[in-house]
């Protein structure tokens, strides 16, 4: 195998892994959404369990803002109407408070 054949291996092994990285971002996303809208269909209401819901689903969304823009991708108004992020968690974006 030669160094270029070498390198574009490389180089496909590293493409592999930021995708798979990245769906499993999107799947922790999706499961944390559909924890917060299960439990506002349960009638849960406001309060520190719900709160706990959305700062997940707020820094999960973070995570793969944060992954695509390593990858190069900046724009992320068709991720959130393609995954349907609710506007309460797009303002909660960002890490989540720890105790």
């Amino acid at each position: 195998m030669s160094r270029a054949e070498t390198q574009e291996s490389i180089q496909r092994q590293i493409r592999a892994e930021k995708a798979g990285a990245l769906r499993h971002a999107f799947e922790r996303l999706e499961a944390a959404l559909a924890a917060l809208a299960a439990h506002d269909a349960r009638g849960g209401g406001a309060g520190e369990p719900r709160r706990l819901l959305l700062e997940e689903a707020g820094e999960r969304l973070w995570f793969i803002v944060i992954q695509r823009e390593a990858m190069g991708l900046r724009r992320h108004d068709v991720l959130y109407d393609v995954l349907r992020i609710p506007g309460e968690v797009r303002l909660a974006m960002g890490p989540r408070g720890r105790r």
